[in-house]
């Protein structure tokens, strides 16, 4: 069997509602495109596949999102953050707990229900809302001596490598109809 993680990037964003497992994915960059492409190939060439996609990965490893706010909150007074995207932030050890859930059911039970699921945080929010709570938690913990203002700013005021989906929040009721997995409020 494969177990393989894969993105929101698959999607165009431009909806207004969680995208589910069934939504027709129309990527708007390469990654989202090389996301996609990865996907369908595993579909049409291993029978025994868990495709898990998931959104705005955070975690006290690697780089993202709040690591680079923590640092940046250090350091100023004031930081930019987009406004105009929504999602769902994940934590990185709850992915995982997850797979390994899932590979342990496997063990078990010899099969599993394969195919496409989706799975993030169950809270949607902006970046800058994100931010904002960053910056409070990190505060009352004594990470940082005083919370930065946060100026929330359009996503085109602040390029970036790939072109992000406006809109982020996947449906995860697939994944906790069949395995009875509930994700979390971030």
């Amino acid at each position: 069997p494969l177990f393989h993680l894969s993105s929101e990037y698959v999607f165009s964003g431009e909806s207004t509602e969680p995208y589910r497992e069934t939504d027709q994915p129309l990527p708007t960059s390469v990654y989202g495109a090389t996301r996609l492409a990865g996907e369908m190939a595993i579909i049409q060439t291993v029978e025994q596949h868990l495709i898990l996609r998931t959104s705005w990965i955070y975690g006290e490893y690697g780089n993202n999102f709040v690591k680079t706010m923590l640092n940046l909150g250090s350091k100023t007074d004031e930081i930019s953050v987009v406004s105009d995207q929504v999602g769902c932030p994940t934590r990185s050890r709850s992915v995982a707990r997850v797979l390994i859930e899932l590979a342990l059911r496997y063990c078990r039970d010899g099969d599993l229900e394969w195919g496409l699921y989706h799975y993030s945080g169950s809270s949607p929010c902006s970046w800058a809302e994100f931010a904002a709570e960053i910056f409070h938690e990190a505060e009352l913990a004594g990470l940082i001596k005083k919370a930065p203002r946060i100026l929330p700013v359009t996503s085109g005021s602040l390029p970036r490598a790939a072109v992000r989906p406006a809109w982020s929040v996947l449906d995860y009721s697939r994944i906790e109809a069949t395995f009875g997995i509930r994700p979390k409020p971030w």
